[in-house]
């Protein structure tokens, strides 16, 4: 990594530098002295910095899906708690989708998991595309994924269902085979006030949303 090549570079100059000092500077002790521990708190920033650096990488990336870049279900865990605070402090509604791709596990069986992986690629674009900066979208697992959306009115989240599926049937596909997803919804505080019985109540949205399909069909 670039990073790794930086800090080396850095380290390997400094420890240079306070070598050549001990060996050159041993006439005048007090000015070696203070080169010696400059050089020193250099390198102790330098490394600093590093470690500073990749742990903010790893507690970004363990909170990453990697395959679809949204969220996943530890950072869910995380932020629900501070996201309820915020909601209650600004008097907003907070709403909860749960959204599955219909048939999922005909697609990767038929087609294999790698179509399986792509078409879970593109449906997350398209969620990116149908929500707000603000709101978060989560994988949760499989072809599951939950939008966690803070509003002060019930119609702006309600119209998320419409702007998805327009995204989804104006999109030019890469794939021949039918795409369809089924959408739930549970608002906060109306449907519960813990996670799960919110991510409950949107699954059983979803589900009658799924049963109405098939007997429209």
């Amino acid at each position: 990594m670039k990073c790794n090549g930086r800090i080396v570079s850095v380290i390997i100059i400094l420890i240079n530098s306070i070598i050549w000092n001990v060996s050159h500077w041993s006439s005048y002790k007090s000015v070696h002295v203070d080169v010696f521990h400059l050089a020193a708190t250099f390198v102790y920033i330098a490394i600093g910095w590093y470690l500073g650096k990749k742990y903010d990488e790893a507690k970004f990336y363990s909170e990453k899906d990697p395959l679809t870049n949204t969220y996943n279900r530890r950072f869910m865990n995380r932020i629900f708690p501070k996201l309820i605070a915020e909601v209650r402090k600004n008097k907003k509604l907070l709403h909860v989708f749960v959204i599955d791709i219909n048939d999922f596990k005909r697609i990767n069986d038929t087609y294999g998991h790698e179509t399986g992986d792509q078409v879970l690629e593109y449906i997350s674009g398209l969620l990116r595309k149908a929500t707000r900066k603000e709101d978060m979208i989560i994988r949760i697992g499989g072809d599951e994924f939950v939008i966690l959306i803070p509003s002060t009115q019930k119609i702006e989240a309600i119209t998320l269902p419409r702007h998805f599926k327009c995204h989804l049937h104006n999109s030019v596909s890469p794939f021949t085979i039918h795409i369809s997803i089924s959408i739930g919804h549970a608002t906060y505080p109306e449907a519960g006030e813990t996670l799960s019985e919110l991510i409950q109540s949107a699954d059983k949205s979803m589900y009658e949303y799924k049963v109405q399909q098939k007997i429209n069909v």
